[in-house]
């Protein structure tokens, strides 16, 4: 062997084949692997031993992870649109920020991985899947079927789940505090919601003072609500409608209103500082006090002076 010789890794062999057209890569071994920000749609990775292996950002888009080990892998920011995972080994992985549309989950072991803030989870098949201590704070659940999933001790804090359907659901130890429901969402039968910390979202309802900083409450009906003093804080309210709302003294720093329908709310009082309100239906909405920063983005041809709402200056470092 020459001096100074590098034998070729299996990563090294699995890029080089990738890149000359071969996509199938069965049972490979690549434990603690760098692949980051790596090109690997439609590879076939099925049996494959990913563990503790570095993915963020890699492409894995229509990929076949069947019953791949990924155990404490990190997949934060990756891309695994349509990709298969069936019954693939992912306890302890990171999936912070993951695309995760039209993925395949089934039976998948998900014990105590990071999904937090996955925000089209709602679009994965999640059918029987094991999420035991899996942490899922600020996830959206929206319409998934969880009917047999475990979700003993999971974080679901803040977890939008309107009309998903956890009737046969495994929720012993679950933390559900401050997650999001409405009435077509379904609970086993001796589960109650409002004990659990959680909140209805619906017309009329009151949510006066709650803490619903960084909520995922895009598209929701929440006209005619009481939400005087509600920590919306970096909250995403895109299209909501909160028409006729009172949001009086509220927090809405840094949240987002995109096309949100305020008419007739009562803002008095409320802090939109750094808030983006772009494009909002606010015809005979009350500002008066309301406070703005040179932050704040209003709807084309709005005057926050004449609708008597206070500037405030902010310093930066």
């Amino acid at each position: 062997m020459g001096q100074g010789f590098t034998p070729e890794t299996n990563v090294d062999k699995l890029l080089r084949l990738y890149a000359e057209g071969k996509r199938d890569f069965q049972n490979i071994n690549l434990k603690q692997a760098d692949l980051i920000a790596v090109n690997l749609s439609e590879v076939n990775l099925r049996g494959a031993n990913l563990q503790l292996s570095f993915l963020e950002e890699v492409d894995l888009r229509g990929a076949k992870l069947e019953r791949a080990n990924l155990k404490k892998a990190d997949l934060s920011e990756a891309n695994l649109e349509g990709a298969y995972l069936r019954k693939a080994n992912l306890q302890g992985a990171k999936l912070i920020g993951t695309e995760v549309r039209r993925v395949n989950l089934q039976e998948v072991n998900l014990r105590q991985a990071d999904l937090g803030g996955i925000r089209n989870l709602s679009m994965a098949d999640l059918l029987a899947a094991d999420m035991q201590g899996a942490n899922l704070e600020t996830t959206n659940l929206e319409k998934v079927n969880l009917q047999g999933v475990n979700l003993r001790k999971a974080n679901l804090k803040t977890a939008r789940l309107f009309e998903a359907d956890l009737s046969s659901a495994e929720l012993q130890d679950a933390v559900f505090q401050s997650a999001f429901y409405n009435e077509k969402t379904r609970f086993p039968e001796d589960f109650d919601p409002v004990s659990a910390g959680m909140y209805l979202i619906a017309p009329k309802v009151s949510l006066q003072g709650a803490n619903l900083v960084g909520a995922l409450l895009f598209e929701v009906d929440l006209s005619e609500a009481d939400l005087t003093g509600v920590d919306l804080t970096e909250a995403h309210l895109e299209k909501a409608n909160l028409q006729g709302a009172t949001l009086k003294g509220a927090s809405l720093n840094s949240a987002e209103l995109l096309q949100t329908k305020l008419s007739g709310a009562d803002l008095r009082g409320a802090d939109l500082s750094s808030a983006s309100l772009k494009e909002a239906i606010i015809f005979d909405t009350k500002f008066q006090d309301a406070c703005y920063n040179r932050f704040t983005k209003f709807p084309q041809g709005f005057d926050p002076v004449s609708a008597g709402m206070r500037w405030i200056d902010i310093d930066i470092e």
